[in-house]
């Protein structure tokens, strides 16, 4: 029993190490409520416009214009997108991507997938969900690109950005 309180001590210590040392380690976003994604080109990638959900510390740094998220360390992290929209019409060909600016290579990796909709009364409802793993290093930066139709913001509290260093 001696031998045994000082591992568990032990254990309990580097336990709460560990987990204050990834406390900041994720940073939570959500679409801007005046940006109601209307009036974008449909031709174009339009970026999203992000405000920050928790004023905590974090490895991620939104930029000014607050389309593009900035990575503050190296390491490999993990995006989740969830979004649910409203689409006036024309729904197909719409396009969701997160993309990854890689400083030191110059180049752009690129996770899409294709909206898929629901009709309603209003219009089309879509709910979509984009996972994504980058390996990252300091200045990286992370935007979301909508290429199509005219979509409303209409479920704000649905519309997240989650990123972690995992």
């Amino acid at each position: 029993m001696r031998i045994i309180k000082p591992f568990l001590l032990f254990i309990m210590v580097t336990w709460v190490t560990f987990c204050e040392s990834k406390k900041h380690n994720k940073g939570s976003f959500h679409l801007d409520v005046k940006d109601s994604l209307e009036n974008v080109d449909p031709k174009k990638q339009n970026a999203m416009i992000w405000e920050k959900e928790n004023i905590t510390e974090s490895l991620f740094t939104l930029e000014k214009e607050r389309s593009q998220i900035e990575c503050t360390e190296n390491g490999t992290i993990k995006v989740e997108l969830t979004m649910t929209v409203l689409v006036k019409d024309n729904p197909s060909n719409v396009l969701l991507c997160v993309n990854h600016l890689n400083q030191e290579k110059q180049r752009t990796e690129q996770e899409c997938q294709q909206f898929k909709y629901l009709k309603s009364q209003a219009g089309y409802v879509t709910s979509i969900q984009l996972n994504c793993i980058y390996n990252v290093i300091e200045g990286d930066k992370i935007h979301v690109t909508v290429v199509g139709t005219d979509m409303i913001n209409r479920y704000r509290v649905f519309n997240r950005l989650l990123m972690y260093y995992i």
